[in-house]
């Protein structure tokens, strides 16, 4: 692929090997924008099911247009697979950020982790104004390109509403919502679960269900039985406990919007955290 030209594009070095796609860093002709190529290999046993992910993903992240969501540009398909053309995003992972600064017990300073979570929120609520539920927030999906958190993963992202084939659950254990964990319709208010459980594990240098080293049951069953474990939150803000206490209610239709949840994390961010 190196060198090979892709109508107006150049891939020029591969940047990352995933699990489900290979991503190349391509410059566009004439412009000489730098772009990423994202490409789903046609030798790939499970072709069919990635093809269609990928041009899922393409399809709803290309309604979106927000600087906290990767902006996809074109898709299509090559003699060697499928791909997708997508911003160039300099940053680093944000699991690999807390991983390097957070420990149990220790997380980001308040300030800083409430700041990263205003944006991601406002990222979610605009998704959300689309109709769109990520479905997969992570810290693994969010790139932080300098201090804005970019969305860079909408491979599992739906329709509000849309059901999964029975028996098919799709997602991380650790921030999946009890009610999709139960398989019931995907609705926005999973992606405010999510929000919460990442601003809790920036704060804390923990998740808040289950135990490291446990396994997807142990982690669904925490999701869906264990209390929020509230010693953690002792040393935080009272408005930042009844934040993440009210987006880890297991009642979907008890969680604020994302919206919301953006507006009020962003006004203490202005106020000094």
């Amino acid at each position: 692929m190196i060198g090979q030209r892709i109508g107006i594009y150049r891939i020029e070095e591969q940047v990352a090997q995933g699990g489900t796609a290979t991503v190349y860093r391509a410059l566009q002709e004439g412009g000489g924008a730098e772009l990423a190529f994202k490409l789903v290999e046609r030798a790939r046993p499970d072709y069919a099911e990635q093809r269609a992910r990928l041009r899922h993903e393409a399809s709803l992240s290309l309604r979106a247009n927000h600087p906290g969501i990767v902006r996809t540009y074109s898709s299509g398909e090559i003699e060697e697979g499928c791909y997708a053309v997508q911003e160039f995003l300099h940053g680093r992972p944000l699991h690999r950020i807390l991983r390097e600064r957070t420990s149990p017990g220790q997380g980001l300073p308040v300030a800083e982790a409430l700041a990263i979570a205003a944006d991601l929120a406002e990222a979610v609520a605009h998704l959300h104004g689309l109709e769109i539920v990520h479905a997969d927030l992570k810290p693994p999906n969010v790139m932080l390109c300098g201090t804005r958190p970019v969305i860079c993963d909408l491979g599992l992202a739906v329709l509000e509403g849309e059901v999964r084939p029975h028996g098919a659950l799709m997602g991380s254990p650790s921030y999946m919502a009890p009610e999709i964990a139960a398989h019931a319709p995907i609705r926005r208010p999973a992606d405010v679960w999510a929000l919460g459980v990442i601003l809790f594990e920036m704060l804390a240098g923990a998740r808040p269900f289950g135990l490291r080293g446990d396994g997807p049951h142990e982690i669904l069953k925490a999701v869906r039985e264990a209390p929020l474990p509230k010693a953690w939150l002792k040393d935080w803000p009272a408005e930042v406990r009844a934040s993440i206490e009210r987006l880890l209610e297991r009642n979907p239709l008890a969680r604020p919007r994302a919206a919301a949840v953006a507006a009020e994390w962003r006004a203490w961010v202005r106020a000094g955290g």
